[in-house]
């Protein structure tokens, strides 16, 4: 069951009043087990078996007190091996085979025709990260079956993350719960801007991105196409965060009906300044727990090389991501931009206690996001050549723009921006759209045709207007009846976006 679908907006009212109705706290989990377990057998009622293996495996080989070691080995073993089998097998042996042939070995090695389980790598690293924390005595092992399946299977965050450690959110399946009106409306709130976000910004520019990458990127042969691609990748950077941060807000704000806090995913990431500063606001739960689970008991930046140990966390993720070459290449891509940063010693901003910079900072917020485009290079790419032919030919033209966009981005910042200045660079932005119409009429058609470009730059100036807060439209606008003026006409552009047809999460692939 998707978060923009029909079925989504029917299920979500239903169990938010059977669940209020339930006045105690073990009601309220049972209530949330079953929703959860509907929710996931929407795709498949065969997956259920798997996160219930998961969800038993992991609770029972916590609890016992001697061979822990043991125990966690067990149960990591067992995890792993069920998203090998699933994740990476046919990856793992198709690679096997090309080897051998490489060497003169003709093998005709076995591949499985299975389907993967939604969000098999979410609630599978969830899980480990519960064990290890039970074997570290970080936390105590959970006693009470229910919470700990209603832990692994919520349904809010269960098929894309965020991906919750046991010491946040078992204390809180524990925890008496009460109605609140104002975190509801809040919640709400929360959900709407995400749809924005996915139904509006990322599906808006999904087609055209498609076009870009299909034409543009094999077949490239003017600077419209150039152009095309160009605008394509650009493109892609807005669905991508669109897309996966809509999600995360939507989960957030689901669990938020429900009285639980999820934690941010995303911190306005297309705002950071360096790398660095980058991968602490892009999908945090993810790269804390390679962090936890890998970086620290690898050595960190106190024992050993501490660029292996980054480059093992890169390669990882890629690999988590998807069982192809395109991903271990990004992975690979992802390490060389973090250690330039490491090289340079660029300053480790922490989200949480150093605030997003000013708009003099622009021209590095541009150059880390054009950096985070060029790697997306590989993660959009359907195949190696495919990659190949994207960086042989559009690298250059890509370069191009990015230079001047950077340029723009530092004239834009030392420019006295007022309410009057603004409408004449949207003035001119718009005169420009049109003279390049007749001369690049694809180009034309890209950019005007559809609003989700528009809607995407839109986005951003709103996040970075409540970039302070915690999500964007927390107190945006402080005015009540202008808030609800503002919420109407998101909920009726979602709307008009959602009766135009249904397009699957990115991140569930994942």
């Amino acid at each position: 069951m998707a978060f923009n679908s029909l079925a989504f907006a029917l299920f979500l009212p239903i169990v938010f009043l059977i669940y209020w109705r339930a006045k105690r706290s073990n009601l309220q989990n049972m209530v949330l087990l079953a929703a959860s377990y509907i929710f996931y057998g929407w795709w498949d009622w065969r997956f259920l078996a798997l996160i219930a293996l998961t969800s038993a495996s992991s609770f029972l080989l916590a609890l016992p007190q001697r061979r822990r070691k043991l125990c966690l080995i067990a149960n990591i073993t067992l995890n792993i091996s069920i998203l090998g089998i699933f994740k990476y097998y046919n990856f793992f042996s198709q690679s096997l085979c090309n080897l051998l042939s490489l060497i003169g070995f003709n093998a005709d090695c076995p591949l499985l025709d299975v389907l993967l389980p939604v969000g098999i790598s979410f609630y599978t690293f969830q899980a480990i990260s519960y064990s290890v924390d039970v074997y570290r005595r970080t936390i105590a092992p959970c006693r009470n079956p229910l919470h700990f399946a209603v832990f692994i299977a919520f349904f809010p965050q269960l098929v894309a993350g965020p991906i919750e450690r046991a010491a946040s959110m078992l204390p809180q399946f524990a925890a008496e719960r009460r109605f609140s009106y104002p975190q509801a409306v809040e919640g709400a709130r929360r959900i709407l801007w995400g749809l924005f976000k996915k139904c509006v910004v990322a599906d808006g520019v999904a087609f055209w991105v498609d076009i870009a990458f299909i034409q543009s990127a094999e077949y490239a042969s003017s600077i419209a196409d150039y152009a095309m691609f160009v605008i394509g990748i650009l493109g892609f950077t807005l669905q991508l965060y669109g897309d996966f941060s809509g999600y995360c807000d939507i989960a957030r704000g689901s669990a938020q009906l429900l009285g639980f806090r999820l934690s941010d995913n995303f911190l306005t990431p297309y705002f950071s300044r360096n790398a660095v500063e980058f991968w602490r606001r892009w999908h945090r739960t993810l790269m804390l727990w390679f962090t936890n689970y890998i970086y620290i008991p690898l050595g960190g930046s106190r024992r050993g090389n501490r660029y292996i140990h980054v480059f093992a966390v890169f390669l990882l993720s890629g690999l988590w991501h998807g069982a192809t070459t395109t991903f271990l290449i990004w992975g690979i891509l992802c390490f060389i931009w973090y250690a330039l940063s490491l090289a340079a010693h660029c300053q480790k901003y922490d989200p949480e206690r150093h605030p997003i910079g000013s708009r003099r900072h622009l021209h590095l917020m541009a150059f880390t996001t054009l950096c985070w485009s060029f790697t997306l290079f590989a993660f959009r790419a359907n195949s190696t050549a495919n990659f190949l032919h994207a960086v042989q030919n559009c690298a250059i033209p890509f370069a191009i723009a990015a230079a001047i966009i950077i340029a723009a981005a530092w004239l834009l910042a030392r420019i006295p921006i007022r309410g009057r200045t603004l409408l004449i660079i949207s003035c001119i932005t718009l005169l420009t759209l049109l003279a390049i119409s007749p001369l690049a009429p694809s180009l034309g058609v890209l950019i005007l045709s559809r609003w989700g470009f528009v809607m995407g730059t839109a986005m951003l100036i709103i996040e970075w207007r409540g970039r302070h807060d915690s999500f964007a439209l927390q107190r945006m606008p402080r005015r009540r009846w202008l808030r609800r003026a503002c919420d109407i006409l998101l909920f009726y552009t979602v709307l008009t976006s959602f009766f135009a047809g249904e397009e699957a999460f990115i991140y569930f692939q994942f």
